[in-house]
């Protein structure tokens, strides 16, 4: 005993050794063993680990709730035997199911169409997951009597999560603030980032989303359970992800930016022109095609604007189902005999000219609240279909009462009011760019476009107050106060997406003050490079090619990679210039 802990005692001192002269002796830190997870984020994997639902007594009744903490629908509960005659509806899927309007609208919907029968709609969705994840609730769900299980999966069948037990990632969270640990493991060439990857090869997560939905039908078909896959619909109209300026090769760079200028001058068929060039120069390039279809879109060729934003949905990064996610469901309902519910075409039919948009989303693939109607119809012809024993459906019935239904139902997470909806979001993205100012964000604004255009005098006047930053960022902050700096940088950039969205929706002079307050206000030298260099394209847009070089100029001086960016570039170029 004595011997082992002299043997402790001089490994611990060792390791503080080797600890104590990595610190003072090494010229900089090794790298870390594992990717920086956001705060939070071994909470979500322990649940993970966890049944979806769990026994309790509630009321003297005997009933299942949620076991799981992190993203799902709070207040769930469903008696743990089924009760005679109730057919019993399960929907497993991701945060469009997780937010509860889904399954709210699809109780109501039912309960009109066959009003004779007792229904009983559950809610077993959870934000974030991936197809492995539904495929692990998929599987529980199938013990509790469901008379079908509704799936709606896909929008992030990019998303892949460690295959390490949460203990064993927070030994390894520990070991990695270690300098010793990491400098062995670099002489070792240990690499954890390979295991600990958040997200799959496209090919390889389309596979996996495949392979997981066909389980799925094999396992209901076993218990004879119906099966019910939604093909699900996103907003094509939404930029594509992490989209930033200052990247490849100058000519590349310089047309980018021209093409950008013409889009905001709304020349269409020009910006078409060069969008179109730059695509076939680089065709993994999300964004070409993205402005390419709003390009065309403009120019009202509406079957060509729809292909060019599937083309850019698909190439992007998260958040958005691709085709050939859609192309699975339909496939495999095909082969393995389940039952789909299209809701992608119903989502299209509703859209002016076939472009799904702000009209019924609030972001990239989260439905406005009244919008969920569209899911909820496409589901129950599906479950008349598929489940035995409904009968006919009363559809006169229903239409008569879904305006009513709609605005009963309309109070979910994205039913306030859309401005408002929009300026949060926006200040949330905008918060996520302050690292780097000159890096533009399309997604940020996209959002300030969409409120401006609704409501351009109340939007202004929120944007105009200080304190509006902290008073939308402290909700997703946990009620924490918002550092003054951050507030200051939050405020400055979503002036100046503001700037840009008013911009390209053609008040030129209210954009021009907006930007110049964005400056004046900017808390850094990269802060104002990036309104200088904004302020630069309103005025080569103008005609001022001379006091947009003074512009671009003053934003390198202050922030040299501003100057290299595809709008700095642009709006001190000569112009023009055919694309060949």
């Amino acid at each position: 005993m004595r011997r082992a802990a002299v043997v402790s005692l001089a490994l611990i001192l060792a390791f503080a050794g080797a600890e104590s002269l990595c610190r003072f002796c090494l010229p900089r830190p090794p790298a870390r063993l594992l990717p920086q997870y956001p705060p939070g984020f071994l909470h979500f994997l322990r649940d993970l680990n966890r049944p979806f639902f769990r026994a309790a007594v509630v009321d003297g009744k005997s009933v299942m709730v949620p076991f799981r903490r992190v993203g799902v629908l709070k207040g769930t509960q469903f008696p743990r035997e089924k009760p005679p005659g109730r057919v019993r509806i399960l929907c497993v899927g991701e945060s469009t199911v997780a937010f509860g309007d889904f399954t709210r609208f699809l109780d109501a919907y039912l309960k009109v169409l066959w009003p004779l029968r007792s229904f009983e709609v559950i809610n077993a969705g959870q934000c974030a997951i991936g197809s492995k994840e539904e495929l692990s609730i998929f599987r529980e769900v199938l013990h509790y009597q469901p008379d079908a299980v509704v799936v709606y999966m896909g929008h992030n069948y990019l998303a892949r999560f460690p295959s390490v037990p949460p203990w064993k990632l927070r030994l390894l969270r520990l070991a990695d603030r270690s300098l010793a640990i990491r400098w062995a493991a670099s002489r070792l060439r240990v690499d954890m980032r390979a295991a600990l990857e958040s997200s799959w090869d496209r090919q390889e997560a389309t596979k996996v989303f495949r392979d997981s939905l066909r389980e799925m039908a094999v396992l209901a078909r076993r218990r004879h359970v119906p099966l019910i896959v939604c093909v699900p619909a996103s907003n094509l109209t939404m930029p594509p992800h992490a989209v930033g300026l200052n990247w490849g090769a100058p000519r590349l760079r310089l047309e980018y930016g021209r093409a950008l200028m013409e889009y905001d001058a709304r020349s269409w068929k020009s910006a078409a022109g060069r969008f179109a060039w730059l695509e076939r120069q680089d065709g993994g390039i999300a964004v070409f095609p993205y402005y390419l279809g709003l390009s065309e879109e403009g120019l009202g060729r509406y079957d060509l604007a729809r292909a060019s934003l599937e083309r850019s949905r698909d190439l992007d990064t998260n958040d958005r189902a691709s085709s050939e996610v859609a192309a699975a469901v339909r496939r495999l309902s095909r082969q393995e005999s389940f039952a789909v519910a299209d809701v992608e075409s119903s989502f299209a039919t509703a859209a002016p000219h076939r472009i799904t948009g702000f009209d019924s989303f609030i972001d990239y693939c989260h439905p406005r609240s009244r919008d969920y109607g569209l899911i909820a119809r496409s589901v129950a012809r599906a479950a008349q279909r598929s489940v035995p024993g409904l009968g006919p459906a009363d559809w006169k019935a229903l239409d008569r009462g879904q305006a009513a239904i709609a605005q009963r139902l309309s109070e979910g997470l994205f039913s306030s009011d859309a401005v408002n909806s929009l300026l949060q979001t926006g200040y949330i993205t905008a918060m996520n760019a302050v690292d780097d100012p000159a890096a533009f964000s399309e997604e940020t604004e996209v959002y300030f476009q969409r409120a401006l255009a609704l409501d351009r005098a109340r939007s202004l006047a929120i944007l105009g107050d200080s304190g509006s930053a902290s008073r939308y960022l402290g909700s997703v902050l946990s009620s924490r106060e918002l550092p003054p700096r951050v507030a200051a940088e939050v405020s400055c950039l979503a002036r100046l997406y503001a700037g840009v969205a008013l911009r390209r929706l053609g008040f030129l002079r209210e954009s021009q003050r907006l930007l110049e307050r964005a400056r004046q206000s900017a808390p850094g030298p990269a802060f104002a490079a990036a309104a200088l260099t904004q302020e630069a394209v309103s005025a080569a847009l103008s005609g001022g090619r001379a006091l947009a070089r003074r512009l671009v100029a003053r934003a390198g001086a202050l922030y040299p990679p501003a100057a290299q960016g595809p709008l700095a570039l642009a709006a001190v170029s000569d112009g023009g210039g055919g694309v060949p």
